[in-house]
């Protein structure tokens, strides 16, 4: 599992803009530019709406292959679940790292 290390920083950026605002209106520095922290900020929404708009895509492309493509089916019960799931889980160990 991929783990979207800038969705999860958001907070912390804003806290950092909050840290310099307030160091550079305490120290009196014309450091602080909102212009910059606009930018900043519209870049990092622009790239988490293009990931969903990828995703997005890369969803229905899956969904496209498995409607139109796919070589045979498999019957639908549990011990065919379990047996994908152990198989998956054996199979992939390699491409992981």
């Amino acid at each position: 599992m991929k783990v979207d290390y800038i969705a999860l920083s958001v907070p912390i950026f804003f806290i950092l803009i909050g840290v310099e605002l307030a160091y550079s209106f305490y120290k009196k520095l014309n450091f602080y530019r909102l212009n910059d922290s606009i930018s900043n900020l519209s870049q990092g929404i622009g790239q988490q709406v293009t990931g969903v708009f990828m995703k997005t895509v890369l969803f229905f492309g899956y969904m496209y292959i498995f409607e139109h493509w796919r070589l045979f089916d498999l019957p639908q019960s549990i011990w065919i679940w379990i047996i994908l799931f152990i198989g998956v889980d054996f199979f992939t160990i390699g491409f992981t790292e």
